[in-house]
């Protein structure tokens, strides 16, 4: 990620035409919807700033990596983490002509939830891990749960009573969830959520219910950050080209504005 300004010779490119070329493959820091695999930059309002992306240029924010499984009904699920964002504009009238391609990164899934069965022996089973969202860095899955104390057959929990792991995504797609764990058909973990792309939306962990009708609930998702985001509601740009993938910062009062985060 970087900051096209400290790129550039002109300390702030006063009454110049400035033309940024992006013709590769540029991705984010991980965190959350304020950090961008781009920012433009603040300049001098008599500067014009244009973007151009060609045909090679593929701007995504980084993917959530997934929430970890419950350990048993210890230790509860984490949520998965979000997705980032591609480019931030905090220039007014900054034009993109985008010839190439401009992608959010997505959240990645929630973890499983735990699971415990009591009518005969103590059985406890891990929830499995989240899966990665799309992005680049793409999101890690998350760990399966492990319990930390119960019954199984021949003495504690059996190896599949551990929740598995969730998939690691790509720059392409998300993966899914791990599966919950399963003790001796009794007690059993819930399955991990999915990570998120283009075309799937991430899901939350998936809940288990105890013998006595207690629900124990899988983690949240992470939220996805955006493809194009501004730095404060005045901002205005226009754009032009292929359409991007993921939610765009509207034109209007409102929507994901903020300060961005260093990258």
């Amino acid at each position: 990620p970087f900051d096209i300004r400290s790129f550039c010779v002109y300390q702030n490119g006063g009454g110049s035409n400035v033309i940024i070329s992006v013709n590769k493959r540029v991705g984010s820091e991980k965190g959350n919807g304020t950090k961008c695999a781009i920012r433009t930059g603040v300049w001098d309002a008599s500067c014009n700033l244009k973007i151009i992306l060609d045909a090679n240029a593929d701007v995504q924010g980084a993917g959530g990596d997934g929430g970890k499984g419950a350990d048993g009904i210890k230790y509860p699920p984490t949520g998965g983490a979000a997705g980032t964002s591609a480019l931030g504009i905090e220039f007014q009238g900054t034009t993109i002509i985008n010839n190439g391609s401009i992608s959010a990164g997505f959240g990645g899934g929630g973890g499983g939830a735990g699971g415990r069965e009591t009518s005969k022996n103590d059985r406890r089973a891990g929830g499995g891990g989240g899966g990665g969202g799309r992005g680049i860095p793409a999101g890690n899955g998350g760990r399966g749960g492990v319990p930390q104390s119960g019954a199984g057959r021949g003495g504690g929990p059996p190896p599949p009573a551990n929740g598995k792991a969730g998939g690691n995504a790509s720059r392409f797609a998300h993966a899914d969830g791990g599966a919950g764990g399963d003790n001796d058909d009794q007690a059993f973990g819930g399955k991990g959520g999915d990570g998120g792309d283009q075309a799937n939306t991430q899901t939350k962990g998936g809940n288990s219910t105890l013998n006595d009708g207690t629900v124990t609930n899988g983690a949240a998702f992470g939220n996805n950050g955006y493809a194009i985001r501004k730095s404060h509601n005045g901002i205005t740009y226009s754009f032009s080209g292929n359409a991007v993938t993921g939610d765009v910062d509207p034109q209007s009062v409102g929507g994901a504005t903020g300060v961005f985060q260093g990258t």
